[in-house]
C-alpha cells in the first residue's frame, strides 16, 4: 500500500481518537505535522525489527498482533504520544495494554505507550523467551 495513503488513513485514526471524551495522560496536543513525523518515524522502527513468525499454535492474541488493525492502531496511538513513552519519556518501541477485556476494540485509555525498558518492566522475564530471528533461523534448520 501506498505509504502517503496510509499515513492520512492512521493520522484521521488518531484524530478521531484525539476526539474521544475521555483521553488519557500521555496523549499530546494534537498536531496534524508531528502527527505524520511520528507515524513514519515508528514504521521505520518496527520495519527494522524482526517480525514475528507465525505458528499453527499461536494464539488469537498473537494473530491480533499482527493484524492491519492493531498496526494501523498502535501507530495512531504512537501519533498521539508524541511517539513517547508514557511513564519515562523516552522513544516508545511498543503499544501496551493495560488490560485484556477490550482486544480489538481499544480505545486510548485501554494501552500506553512505553518504551522497550518499560515494556519489559511490566512483562518480568519476557526478554528470556524472545528469540531473534537469525536463532529462530539456526534452531529450525533442519525442520523444513
Amino acid at each position: 500500500m501506498n505509504d502517503n495513503r496510509a499515513d492520512v488513513r492512521i493520522v484521521a485514526l488518531a484524530k478521531c481518537l484525539a476526539k474521544r471524551p475521555r483521553t488519557p495522560a500521555w496523549v499530546m496536543p494534537y498536531d496534524l505535522t508531528a502527527a505524520v513525523l511520528t507515524v513514519r518515524r515508528y514504521r521505520v522502527r518496527k520495519a527494522a525489527e524482526p517480525t514475528m513468525w507465525q505458528r499453527e499454535n499461536d494464539s488469537d492474541y498473537q494473530r491480533y498482533l499482527r493484524s492491519r488493525d492493531w498496526y494501523d492502531f498502535s501507530l495512531a496511538i504512537m501519533a498521539l504520544a508524541g511517539g513517547t513513552c508514557g511513564q519515562c519519556g523516552e522513544p516508545a518501541d511498543d503499544v501496551h495494554h493495560l488490560h485484556y477485556r477490550t482486544i480489538g476494540n481499544e480505545s486510548p485509555c485501554d494501552v500506553i505507550p512505553l518504551c522497550r525498558s518499560c515494556h519489559m518492566e511490566q512483562h518480568p522475564g519476557w526478554e528470556k523467551i524472545r528469540i531473534s530471528r537469525d536463532v529462530w533461523q539456526i534452531i529450525n534448520r533442519g525442520r523444513a
